[in-house]
């Protein structure tokens, strides 16, 4: 089984993708969606990190985020990236949301190329899934090394210089295989898209 774990940038900044297979680990980094199919083309499943809808009126009064993204603050107090309505986004001059659109370039692609067959696709959150393994919120500013140490108690093993974003994809790609176990709760709805992270762990 391999799974796929991507951190998502701007154009510029490209894609990190995780590919696990057990417990071994490669990781890349790439700046096309092209290049980042062939990578994945093997993959039962891919895990994002990137919204994968915008906001719609149904859902979002304000317009400003999903409801996915405030059921993980009212429920888990997970804070997140909000994903705004598009037109919303699109009238920001500061290029704030350029991730998310490259996010949906992506997210576009990979749907219509894996429309054929059996890989899933899910959005996740490396924030959010460190918090939920861990039963507590994690503080951002420790953000590498507490993931870092998170995985290696997973059990993978893998440079130690590796950036934040690579680790982030690693953590995506961890969990598409608690995914596939069927080891996950969701957040949000079918309309804006549902973000998955791991069920949270509850001190014994």
């Amino acid at each position: 089984m391999i799974a796929a774990g991507i951190d998502v940038g701007d154009i510029n900044k490209g894609f990190h993708v995780a590919l696990l297979n057990g417990e071994l680990v490669r990781t890349f980094h790439v700046l096309g969606i092209n290049e980042l199919k062939i990578l994945c083309k093997d993959a039962h499943i891919i895990a994002i990190d990137a919204p994968c809808g915008w906001a719609i009126k149904k859902y979002s009064t304000t317009g400003k985020s999903r409801q996915a993204e405030r059921e993980m603050k009212k429920i888990r107090n997970i804070q997140s990236f909000y994903t705004p309505m598009r037109r919303n986004a699109l009238l920001n001059t500061k290029k704030y949301y350029d991730w998310m659109f490259n996010g949906e370039k992506l997210w576009n692609s990979l749907r219509s190329h894996f429309k054929d067959n059996d890989t899933a696709l899910i959005e996740t959150f490396p924030h959010g899934i460190a918090c939920s393994l861990q039963g507590r919120i994690l503080s951002a500013s420790n953000k590498r090394k507490d993931r870092s140490k998170l995985l290696r108690e997973l059990g993978y093993r893998f440079d130690k210089k590796h950036a934040i974003d690579a680790v982030d994809s690693i953590l995506c790609a961890h969990m598409g295989k608690l995914y596939l176990a069927k080891d996950y709760e969701t957040y949000g709805n079918d309309l804006e898209g549902r973000i998955v992270l791991p069920v949270w762990k509850h001190s014994s």
